[in-house]
């Protein structure tokens, strides 16, 4: 999928905090659909994360060799040990800086342990010191087998206007076209004269090079790596295959021995058969040069190894179209990390969508800065088994069975995208050949824009057939425009993209191609859940690669949008003389979590209580500090029994409560108190066969600077809603927190402080700790082991009262020289005596630390703030007769009136605040004696949108909200 995905499921950004903060992989399971045989059994990749892992083979850290030594591992090798970095200059999507591309630590291992690959990825993952760790997938080539032959063996040929092409430009003799793929016929009569030779293992040595051995010798064949790249003798390409499937070597003939595994010479053919030399057939590019990477075994005539590795390759050797006619549903990280390394090396990725017939994902063509090819008939109708979606980018045909080379030195049929895939990177070699300074992403825009749309052909896919079909002629000879849209912030007052709020949606346009004037973004909602508000950014003139940065559209989230909801958008491209465009993208609605970045911690506030994360390690942020990410799971519990714990912590095998379910969703809220307030409420009514009948309002507190930027206060409000009082009740969190390995853990009790904490008896690692913040009842803390009492079935609902009720049962787990993989139980109560409607109220401080100290100190400043919080809020927050009214008119065009009330004198403020919650505006502040007033508000120097007016007098505050429209 070319430039960025087309269909993005977005991350909310909320309120644009100003610090970026990373996550790492906490925990691996296979994607959908992918089973055993569709990666290599006993192999992972993975990548060191950090400059402080990154270490020779031979010295991985002691936490990776005990992990690699439990799952089995028996062998390492470092992929890329010539370190090749190249600088990201992709606007890749929520990435506006350049980065460098780092593939020198990424590894591969074998292991023959018995754990299942993803226990076996998820023991490094818990190491903390990766980046990520996948298997290395095994792609399939694509191609559908279909015998009946056709009366004009190239028709495609005339279907993509080749003939009208090669009146412009017959050949592109300087262009090198990596196939990446089976292997190919290096000495096939219509594939041999284009075969491209290393010129840096090519030719004859000489005293001073760099495998000079007194003896004049053929370079190609003297068994020295004569250009340093790691290949010995690749003068003609490289197998990262071999014979055997089961048993990947690699040497440096990439020439296939069985006609079975002729899927890369068939597609050799179409990318660059040679032409015009009276044998055989024809290609677009005609003597554009083809470098074969094999990466097909010779005993299985589908699977593709080490794909990516290939890529890599023909990127580094200097492929300007890499090729690649296979793929599968399993995405990965690394793949990604590969397509940018080879698009920033200057090489454009051309790849077959897939035979799946279904709207999905297939990869790596749905990769970003991929162009994603999918498959028609010679009448421009999709074929019913290529796979669609709005990733697509062109499409190209392949009517049943196409002609073009096979082994030995012959000639037959295939189709599927599979052979779709190499017209277009044919097409783009010509392109490239016309236009020689365009960049990689420019050449695929370029075969975009000139595309013929076929879905008036098509309309069940309408939209989903990217630009449309592949036209040769129009690609050589047409100046088009190519602007593309990329999202870059959603600021959403709730942080939730709840139902009823107005988010403003920042986007930027990128003019690829022609100069453009009169250039119009519209922003249209096709779900029921979101109504656009504000749908024009009126760009104006964008020149060739120039960036239009300041673009805004607004939508609200409609009442009807369900949980989770997927909204898909389009925005419509208008230009001066006739240009049009469209983009798609998804963004999901009414969400169930909110991330909290504020400073120098990111973590997440749960609708059900969890902190972290809402699911099973996902959904959320967990907890990051100094760029680690060192939680696990936070859950909440509440409990007045042994048979009675309403709770969302892990249970047994066949049970793992979510007794809470949200009645209002966690969302931000202006509050002058914090630098970010947000709030939520939920019950104890889902899953709990025996509810207690609670109901708890919740609100988080965090703090941009010291000495207060490394915790944030979770408050919890407990309702009693029977109709009898409640007694013995105790709130608890069970928290999971790993920390480097998880299984060099120590967890701790401070009994000065009521902190339980958790660190890695490593040097250099932060702290992870939670502080009770509530003075009205007892502390509680259970430190515990996995696997080990209280924890002996998995988690029952006695084991969790046992660890939330029982003081300070047990106060340490691991030592120095033995760490434990920890968790622990941290709570207060009884509380006793409830009455119905009465509340309790009970806070805890999630706090990170870079020692004990610093963590003492941060838990010390939490306790300060709460008492504030909660001093001001007790004394007169409401008190009667301080009243803040509606500023009327509302909407405001110019001018506006603020009327309030106070009942006593004293030191009144009332501020403007804008959706980030930064003041812009002070409309009063002095003293003023009891009594009714009124401010003037003029909005002249305010832009449009969402705004909030709060008043504080004394210790009491209100808020309301305003909206601008001129």
């Amino acid at each position: 999928m070319l430039l960025l995905a087309a269909v993005i499921i977005m991350p909310f950004l909320g309120f644009d905090d100003p610090k970026p903060h990373s996550k790492k992989q906490v925990r691996f399971a296979l994607p959908k659909g992918v089973t055993d045989a569709d990666y290599i059994p006993g192999v992972i990749i993975f990548k060191l994360k950090n400059a402080e892992t990154k270490r020779s083979i031979n010295t991985f850290s002691s936490l990776m060799d005990e992990a690699l030594s439990k799952i089995g591992a028996s062998d390492r090798k470092q992929l890329f040990p010539v370190q090749n970095i190249v600088q990201d200059k992709l606007r890749v999507l929520g990435k506006d800086a350049p980065r460098e591309i780092d593939l020198s630590q990424v590894y591969k291992i074998k292991y023959s342990g018995n754990l299942h690959i993803t226990e076996a990825i998820n023991e490094i993952l818990r190491t903390g010191e990766v980046e990520y760790a996948e298997p290395s997938y095994i792609y399939y080539t694509t191609y559908t087998p279909n015998d009946p032959r056709f009366a004009n063996e190239q028709q495609y040929l005339k279907v993509v206007k080749a003939e009208q092409a090669w009146d412009i430009r017959r050949t592109a003799p300087n262009v090198i076209i990596g196939i990446v793929d089976s292997g190919g016929d290096l000495i096939h009569p219509d594939l041999a004269a284009n075969v491209y030779f290393n010129p840096g293992e090519n030719g004859m040595t000489q005293p001073g090079d760099r495998c000079w051995t007194g003896t004049p010798q053929d370079k190609s064949t003297n068994g020295c790596d004569d250009d340093g790249n790691g290949k010995i003798d690749d003068w003609r390409g490289w197998d990262f295959a071999g014979p055997n499937g089961n048993n990947l070597t690699q040497d440096n003939n990439p020439n296939i021995t069985v006609s079975a595994n002729d899927h890369g010479v068939h597609v050799a053919g179409l990318a660059s058969a040679v032409s015009d030399n009276g044998t055989g057939i024809a290609s677009l590019a005609g003597n554009a040069k083809l470098l074969f990477v094999k990466c097909g075994s010779d005993d299985n005539d589908r699977a593709i190894y080490n794909g990516y590795e290939g890529i890599k390759y023909a990127a580094d050797m200097g492929a300007h179209i890499i090729n690649c006619s296979w793929g599968g549903t399993g995405g990965s990280q690394f793949g990604q990390d590969v397509i940018n390394y080879a698009t920033a090396k200057g090489s454009l990725v051309v790849a077959a969508a897939g035979n799946t017939g279904n709207d999905e994902d297939f990869f790596p063509a749905s990769f970003e800065n991929v162009i994603s090819v999918g498959r028609t008939t010679n009448f421009d109708a999709k074929v019913g088994s290529s796979t669609f979606n709005y990733n697509i980018d062109i499409m190209a045909p392949s009517d049943g069975s196409i002609l073009s080379t096979t082994f030995p030195q012959n000639y037959g049929f295939k189709g599927g995208t599979s052979m779709s895939s190499p017209i277009v990177a044919s097409a783009a070699a010509l392109v490239k050949a016309q236009f020689p300074n365009f960049t990689p992403l420019q050449i695929g825009e370029q075969l975009r824009a000139t595309a013929d749309n076929i879905d008036q052909f098509n309309q069940p896919t309408a939209n989903k057939n990217g630009k449309g079909r592949l036209n040769a002629f129009r690609a050589l000879t047409e100046d088009p425009t190519s602007a593309r849209v990329r999202i870059t912030r959603l600021v959403d007052p709730s942080g939730t993209l709840l139902p009823g709020t107005e988010v403003e949606m920042k986007i930027e346009i990128t003019n690829y191609l022609k100069p453009i004037t009169g250039l119009t973004a519209n922003l249209v909602s096709l779900s029921s859940g979101a109504e656009v508000l504000s749908g024009t950014v009126n760009i104006g003139s964008l020149g060739t690669l120039e960036t239009h940065t300041t673009g805004t559209f607004r939508f609200r989230v409609t009442p009807s949008a369900a949980d989770n909801q997927e909204i898909l958008f389009r925005i419509n491209l208008s230009g001066a003389g006739g240009y049009t465009s469209s983009e798609f993208f998804v963004q999901k609605v009414n969400l169930n979590f909110l991330d909290i970045s504020i400073n120098d911690i990111t973590t997440t506030a749960t609708s059900t209580g969890k902190v972290g994360y809402a699911g099973d390690a996902e959904d959320g942020s967990g907890f990051v500090i100094d760029d680690e990410n060192i939680l696990f799971e936070a859950s909440f519990m509440i409990g007045i029994s042994n048979t009675k714990v309403s709770n969302n912590a892990r249970g047994t095998q066949t049970d793992s409560p979510e007794d809470f379910i949200p009645v209002e969703k966690v969302k931000r809220v202006v509050d002058a108190s914090s630098d970010f307030v947000s709030k939520g409420r939920f019950n104890d009514q889902g899953n709990a066969t025996g509810p207690i009948n609670i109901d708890v309002r919740h609100r988080q507190f965090a703090f941009a600077d010291e000495p207060d930027s490394r915790y944030v206060i979770f408050e919890y409000e407990i309702e009693n809603l029977n109709n009898t009082p409640l007694n013995n009740l105790h709130v608890a969190f069970f928290a999971d927190w790993d920390i480097g390995s998880f299984s060099n853990n120590l967890v701790r009790w401070d009994d000065a402080n009521k902190i339980g904490y958790m660190f890695s008896n490593e040097t250099g690692l932060p702290y992870g700790g939670i502080k009770i913040l509530t003075n009205s009842a007892p502390p509680h803390f259970f430190a515990q082991r996995n696997g080990l009492a209280p924890q002996t079935s998995g988690f029952t609902t006695d084991e969790k009262w046992i660890t939330m009720s029982s003081g300070i049962a047990n106060p340490s787990e691991g030592t120095a020289s033995a760490g434990v993989d920890g968790m622990y139980t941290i709570g207060v109560g009884p509380f006793n005596n409830i009455p119905t409607g009465g509340k309790v109220k009970v806070a805890f401080a999630f706090i990170g630390g870079r020692n004990l100290t610093d963590l003492q100190n941060s838990g010390n400043a939490a306790q300060i703030k709460y008492d504030i919080i909660t001093s001001v809020r007790s004394t007169s927050a409401f008190a009667m007769g301080f009243e803040l009214k509606q500023n009327f008119p509302n909407p405001v065009a110019e001018n506006s009136t603020i009327e309030f009330s106070i009942p006593q004198r004293a030191k009144v403020e009332l501020s403007v605040f804008n959706i980030l919650g930064e003041r812009v505006a002070v409309l009063v502040n002095e003293e003023l004696n009891s009594g009714s007033y009124a401010a003037d508000l003029n909005v002249e120097n305010l832009d449009n949108g969402v705004y909030f007016y709060t008043i504080t007098a004394g210790n009491s505050k209100l808020t309301k909200k305003l909206l601008i429209q001129k």
